[in-house]
């Protein structure tokens, strides 16, 4: 198991944190509020592609050559295999932070700086933060913090593999969080 506090933390983890630490794998799992509304983004990514591809195929058979098809639709088609990847990339990354949450190995990390940049509307949080695997090796990282709630010197959990640490995902910036078996 990973360690439990670093030299550059000010704040212990939460009881929360530890018992998810210690849960046996594979977790139990639920999708968060960003994650319901990026499903529903790539829902209607998903018709959109649909329509497009339905769209693509009547005219593809109402003209008489692919030749002629491909001059006269060539930006429906760019604007398909965007759209298409933009969706398979969205569906393969939340595969990958699902399977890291249920299977991954758990560390927990200690933020080391947190840098608010202002953007028009909003702000955004970054942090610089550190763990130590399951080899006692230790790991730097950045990542957003969705949340908001993180400063220096707080902790929170990080997801990884075993046999390849910079394969991670950061609990706060995940769409997905842990249930534990008293929550249930």
């Amino acid at each position: 198991m990973a360690s439990m506090s670093t030299p550059e933390t000010s704040t212990s983890p939460t009881f929360r944190d530890i018992e998810i630490t210690r849960a046996a794998r594979p977790r139990t799992i639920r999708p968060n509020s960003r994650a319901i509304l990026s499903w529903l983004v790539m829902g209607i990514l998903a018709v959109c592609v649909a329509a497009i591809m339905r769209s693509l195929l009547e005219n593809c058979l109402a003209t008489r050559s692919i030749s002629d098809f491909l001059a006269s639709q060539w930006y429906a088609v760019i604007g398909l295999l965007i759209l298409a990847f933009v969706e398979f990339s969205a569906l393969w990354s939340a595969a990958r932070t699902r399977h890291l949450l249920k299977n991954g190995e758990v560390a927990i990390a200690a933020v080391l700086t947190q840098k608010r940049i202002l953007a028009p509307r909003s702000a955004v949080s970054r942090l610089t933060y550190t763990f130590e695997d399951n080899h006692g090796i230790r790991h730097r990282g950045s990542c957003t913090d969705e949340t908001g709630t993180l400063s220096q010197g707080m902790c929170f959990l990080v997801y990884f593999e075993r046999d390849l640490p910079q394969r991670r995902v950061e609990s706060c910036c995940s769409d997905f969080e842990i249930v534990l078996p008293n929550e249930q």
